[in-house]
């Protein structure tokens, strides 16, 4: 699949090697086939020559994660992990209703990844949408209970909201799960986490 290409990396390299003792062993050592020597250096300089193009022009690709995720969506539209990385790039690059309607096309692909939720719920509350950033918040929890950081962010965004009861709340969760930023904001407070 295109999401696990790289796994692809490591084995490959045992295929190469033995392509190359072949390659050496019927260019080099082996006399009998001295007559194809130049056929067969012709050959591989011509395989080289040729994944060195492809090589070049994937590279091209790369102009930057947009066009790279982009791409690896147009060759597989349920690449639920292309979706998800092109919604961090639009988040970080402050194009949020961008990286929301990413984050949505990767949940609509995987409706269980916890992940997608927490950082649509960081957009969401970005953008000013509590109530949708809630919801996801609270998605990323139901699917992984031991999410401190959605409990804290919850923690944050009611404070930010003015409910420091549930702010409180969320915050002593996180802290429980030792998530030292919700310990520092309740000590801040002078709250025994």
């Amino acid at each position: 699949s295109l999401t696990a290409d790289r796994f692809s990396y490591v084995p490959l390299l045992g295929l190469f090697f033995i392509i190359s003792y072949l390659l050496n062993y019927l260019i080099i050592k082996n006399n009998r086939y001295s007559h194809r020597k130049y056929l067969l250096s012709s050959v591989t300089v011509g395989v080289i020559l040729f994944l060195s193009i492809l090589s070049f022009n994937r590279a091209g690709l790369w102009k930057n994660t947009e066009t790279l995720m982009k791409d690896a969506i147009a060759k597989n539209t349920d690449n639920y992990f292309a979706y998800f990385i092109l919604g961090n790039y639009y988040s970080d690059n402050n194009r949020l209703k961008d990286g929301i309607d990413s984050y949505n096309n990767c949940l609509r692909i995987k409706p269980d990844y916890g992940d997608a939720y927490f950082n649509l719920g960081n957009a969401y509350f970005v953008s000013g949408n509590y109530d949708n950033s809630v919801l996801s918040y609270l998605k990323a929890i139901e699917l992984n209970p031991n999410d401190k950081m959605a409990y804290n962010n919850l923690g944050y965004l009611y404070e930010s909201l003015g409910n420091n009861d549930k702010a409180i709340e969320y915050y002593r969760i996180s802290a429980g799960l030792g998530y030292e930023p919700a310990v520092n904001v309740l000590k801040y407070y002078g709250i025994n986490p």
